[in-house]
């Protein structure tokens, strides 16, 4: 589910475009653990060890990308931090480029850690060394924690869909030219049940049976069930056989016929098909 990282659950914005349809809105889940860097934030004492600076190697100057966290952690998030330009030393933030994953070592809502520079996953080297001292091994920052994305609810199903439309995921921390990503989900248009044929209409029916529907993708949180009617036809000899089926509602989110059932009325052997058509 991508790699961003989200404080609350409100931070993730799911929206859906195309399909000819409208209406449809989701919710996200988050994990139930913290696991990601959200947020950090410097302070301006103390200063680098030494100047972000062109002559010390930096360019951009005043900043340096792929900087980790040297004290907590795997070692899996990375960022970039800024200095002023009024003297290349003085922190002034940190941009979170990836917020990696730890369920014990970023589990803590916040912690102040020293930097380093990141490799790869788990792998870090020293800052460079100018007079002996490195670069900005010194200053502290402090790391607000947050979650990666679990799954997303459907709230509403919207109305009018006729393909699947397009969902898109954004929001929470990471820059997606720096490494991190967006979290991705395919949705799948249901339709409403149109008609139900009947195949066998059965025997010894003395009343209409209950007709009931199974399967077919139906039932998900914002779907609805169809309902239908039977209806016997009284005969010379005592067959009563299922006549028709009334769709009553056809429900919604079917995304292949479901089966149909009948019970009750005192006779047996009846069976039907469903039919499942879009909405025009």
């Amino acid at each position: 589910m991508g790699t961003q990282c989200y404080p609350q659950a409100s931070d993730v914005v799911v929206s859906f475009s195309g399909g000819s349809g409208s209406g449809a809105t989701a919710v996200g889940v988050l994990e139930p653990t913290r696991s990601c860097i959200y947020n950090v934030s410097t302070t301006t004492a103390p200063k680098c060890n030494n100047k972000l600076s062109s002559a010390n190697g930096y360019s951009p100057v005043d900043q340096k990308s792929s900087v980790t966290f040297n004290d907590v952690g795997n070692k899996s998030a990375y960022g970039t931090l800024y200095v002023r330009s009024a003297d290349d030393k003085t922190p002034s933030s940190f941009l979170v480029d990836y917020p990696g994953y730890d369920t014990s070592g970023y589990s803590a809502a916040t912690f102040s850690s020293t930097l380093t520079i990141y490799v790869s996953p788990g792998s870090t080297t020293a800052w460079p060394v100018h007079g002996g001292l490195q670069d900005c091994n010194n200053i502290f920052v402090t790391a607000t924690t947050g979650y990666r994305l679990r799954s997303i609810t459907l709230t509403s199903g919207g109305s009018g869909y006729t393909s699947a439309p397009t969902v898109s995921i954004i929001g929470g921390t990471g820059n997606l030219s720096g490494g991190s990503s967006n979290p991705t989900a395919t949705a799948m248009v249901g339709f409403p049940v149109s008609s139900v044929t009947v195949t066998s209409g059965g025997n010894h029916y003395t009343s209409a049976p209950t007709v009931s529907f199974t399967g077919g993708g139906g039932g998900c949180g914002v779907c609805t069930s169809a309902t239908a009617t039977a209806s016997v036809v009284p005969t010379s000899t005592w067959v009563y056989p299922v006549d028709h089926v009334n769709v009553t509602a056809g429900g919604s989110g079917y995304t292949s016929p479901p089966t149909v059932s009948f019970s009750g009325g005192g006779g047996s052997g009846a069976a039907a098909i469903a039919s499942i058509s879009a909405v025009p």
